[in-house]
């Protein structure tokens, strides 16, 4: 299973030379299930540079499996498992993606009806860890003070050694069996608010629309002066937080889901409300004034796009794992800078059509 999902493998080493002569090594390791990737990073001071790129080597390419661990972790997903499943953010996620891709092996599935029992069987697991090594795609970058010579010494002692056959199969990039405006409802016990949330698929971040559809998110629910919170909050102070929830994979697109949650005595206020804003949305678009503030505030992210050396290899990398151009944040950037007012409300005139929306509500179970 974990074969779907680690896809790649970024390490990033970075220099922190505080002026102390023995910092110790700093290594984390990250699974992220639902962008498809896992990701290895360290950071030390450049003399230790070879002892890092050994410390990692040893943590990614073990030679023993430690059963006690193997049971902890699986205990720990169940214990985590049981706790969400009365939980009625988690179920609202939940639901909704289910019910925008239903093939049950879809990894856009992030949140599992069950966890699944681990083998303990060592050649299983053997088998398992040199397919998750073999994976084409991995990514080693480095950034720091620290020449080129160096560290393409060490970085080759990173990449997987190992061999297999055949790549995972890519999940089906599309929706399937999707009903728009279908209403699906799930009930929990001892809710005293209800959660309501419109969704339907994203577009993917390679997209020509891609920009469009992050200007119009911004304008949309990208924060305390979005519509969705003046409409839901400042206005009638029916919620205490509205959100616009996106999710872009490398297995194709994933959800726009517009969510908030209220006292159950007023969820059918707030779901008029929320549906209203997105009506509106689609009869009348955006303004140039919205536009305008909506270009000022990317191109100010645009400063701390690079602060520091994580910041330069996790955005290479990730460009590199979406198949996309090493500068496509400064295209994309671009493309919004040049976006035209009638360009986007043409869009928004498809895309955010009130009836490709799909509406989950999660309310508290009947007595």
């Amino acid at each position: 299973l974990a074969a779907f999902y680690a896809t790649h493998i970024q390490t990033v080493l970075l220099d922190q030379d505080d002026g102390g002569e023995n910092q110790d090594l700093g290594l984390l390791i990250h699974a992220q299930m639902n962008s498809g990737y896992t990701l290895t990073e360290g950071s030390c001071l450049e003399a230790d540079f070879g002892e890092l790129v050994k410390f990692i080597r040893e943590k990614i390419n073990p030679v023993t499996f430690n059963r006690k661990n193997l049971r902890d972790d699986h205990r720990t997903r169940v214990l985590r498992w049981r706790a969400t499943r009365n939980d009625p953010h988690t179920t609202l996620l939940k639901t909704a993606l289910q019910s925008l891709y239903t093939e049950p092996d879809d990894p856009r599935h992030i949140y599992y009806d069950r966890p699944k029992k681990p083998t303990f069987n060592v050649r299983k697991l053997a088998e398992i860890y040199n397919r998750i090594h073999s994976v084409p795609g991995r990514t080693v970058a480095v950034a720091g003070h620290i020449d080129r010579v160096t560290a393409e010494k060490l970085l080759p002692d990173l990449l997987p050694r190992a061999s297999a056959k055949g790549i995972p199969a890519q999940s089906d990039p599309n929706p399937t069996r999707f009903a728009a405006g279908t209403v699906f409802e799930v009930a929990l016990p001892k809710l005293t608010q209800v959660y309501v949330g419109l969704f339907r698929d994203s577009i993917a971040s390679n997209s020509e629309e891609y920009p469009m559809h992050i200007v119009v998110n911004q304008i949309l629910g990208g924060g305390f002066s979005s519509r969705l919170y003046e409409k839901l909050r400042h206005e009638g102070g029916d919620t205490y937080r509205v959100q616009l929830n996106r999710m872009f994979t490398q297995h194709g697109p994933g959800m726009l889901l517009l969510e908030t949650f209220t006292r159950a005595d007023n969820a059918a206020v707030a779901e008029e409300k929320l549906r209203s804003v997105l009506v509106a949305l689609h009869q009348d678009g955006i303004t140039q004034d919205e536009l305008d503030a909506a270009i000022a505030y990317y191109k100010s992210n645009q400063a701390f796009a690079y602060e520091a050396p994580s910041d330069i290899v996790n955005r290479w990398a990730m460009n590199r794992m979406y198949g996309l151009p090493v500068n496509a944040h400064e295209l994309t950037l671009e493309r919004i800078s040049n976006l035209k007012l009638d360009e986007i409300n043409t869009f928004v005139k498809d895309y955010y059509d009130p009836d490709k929306f799909a509406l989950v509500r999660v309310v508290p179970e009947a007595g």
